[in-house]
């Protein structure tokens, strides 16, 4: 089966689109896109404006058919397409559908890709692939776009609807992320590498409460600045970057804050942690997530606390604290457990959530599998 993936940047930290690619079978080939934007650059220099628009009128573009896919393995090719990054506007998107689908026709044709299926992350993709030789589509809708810090709401507006009306399948992680009016929509809730973050060596105490991950203002400072003041046994360690325009994280003795590891680090940054949490606010951004770190802690053997967030709160060895005080009780409750059988529980959890299973659902879905409508 060949596939066209557009997501983030290839190789960059794992994403679910990459899980789900690096999962197909391998025979399976794969032309991924690499990230074509969902934010719009702001108008700093009308000149520059200008040379875009004399770059991407001219449709010619050298550079477009000239630019070679590389592989990232045996069957998984990677190329950057150039498109005008204004994705909101009419001028732009009537130049990208003309200049995007001549480069990807040119990249199929030279890697011999056939009855192709779209897999794509961003709603741009709707006018990326226009005129291709397209079989199937799927839009992986990972967040609720409109709300995401970052993204222009303008491009979701002018894509999302479109796209969900053109696509043969929704694919939504969380439950909250499927659209009313979808032809046909699949249910696939987050995977997990299992072999990656399976503990090594036994567990013991430590009073340690993790998290890793983006240090957004999603983030709930309130609840971890109160838990801190109420817990002084516990250590409460944060790995991962604080974005530029995000509020700063509390300070207190007993806060740790540590710079983002690599993925093939994490097992080993967080075996010293005894339990992990997903200290989210819930808003309607985080009411429709469904965090691959809550199946990464259980993975590795660890207890899980979490705000309610509805794609989680029904995990196993997952607990849900509405605040402080309910999340101090269960902290108390895990000094006094053992915690080899609360490791044990939380690896079971999750043991059948592979991305391997993942894969295999979304490629039954694509080739006429039993799809919810």
């Amino acid at each position: 089966m060949d596939w066209l993936v557009f997501g983030d940047d290839y190789g960059a930290h794992p994403s679910t689109t990459q899980h789900l690619v690096n999962a197909l079978p391998s025979d399976d080939r794969v032309l991924w896109v690499q990230s074509v934007g969902m934010r719009s650059p702001a108008w700093a220099d009308v000149r520059q404006a200008r040379t875009l628009w004399r770059r991407a009128a001219r449709r010619r573009a050298p550079a477009a058919t000239s630019q070679t896919a590389f592989s990232v393995g045996p069957t998984v090719h990677v190329v950057r397409l150039n498109v005008v990054p204004y994705h909101h506007a009419s001028w732009a998107n009537h130049v990208n559908s003309a200049w995007a689908s001549r480069q990807l026709a040119e990249h199929i044709r030279r890697l011999g890709l056939e009855d192709l299926t779209l897999l794509s992350a961003t709603p741009v993709a709707g006018v990326l692939t226009q005129g291709l030789p397209i079989a199937r589509k799927a839009y992986l809708r990972l967040d609720d776009y409109a709300h995401l810090p970052g993204v222009d709401p303008r491009v979701i507006r002018r894509h999302e609807v479109p796209f969900i009306e053109d696509v043969d399948v929704v694919v939504h992680p969380a439950a909250n992320l499927r659209p009313a009016f979808a032809r046909s929509a699949l249910h696939l809730p987050q995977g997990v590498d299992v072999d990656h973050f399976k503990p090594r060596r036994k567990r013991r105490p430590t009073r340690v409460l993790g998290f890793f991950g983006l240090l957004a203002d999603w983030v709930d400072r309130d609840l971890i600045a109160q838990l801190a003041a109420a817990c002084p046994r516990w250590t409460f360690e944060f790995i991962g970057r604080l974005p530029a325009d995000a509020a700063a994280m509390p300070k207190a003795p007993n806060i740790v804050m540590r710079d983002a590891v690599p993925y093939a680090a994490l097992p080993a940054a967080t075996a010293h942690w005894q339990a992990a949490w997903v200290p989210f606010v819930v808003d309607e951004l985080t009411a429709a997530v469904d965090p691959l770190k809550a199946r990464e802690y259980l993975a590795a053997g660890l207890p899980v606390a979490t705000t309610p967030l509805p794609a989680i709160t029904h995990l196993s060895s997952v607990t849900v604290v509405e605040d402080s005080k309910e999340a101090q009780s269960w902290l108390m409750h895990l000094e006094q457990s053992c915690t080899e059988v609360l490791g044990k529980r939380a690896m079971a959890s999750v043991a059948t959530d592979t991305w391997a299973h993942r894969a295999r659902t979304l490629r039954a879905a694509m080739t006429g599998g039993c799809v919810g409508r």
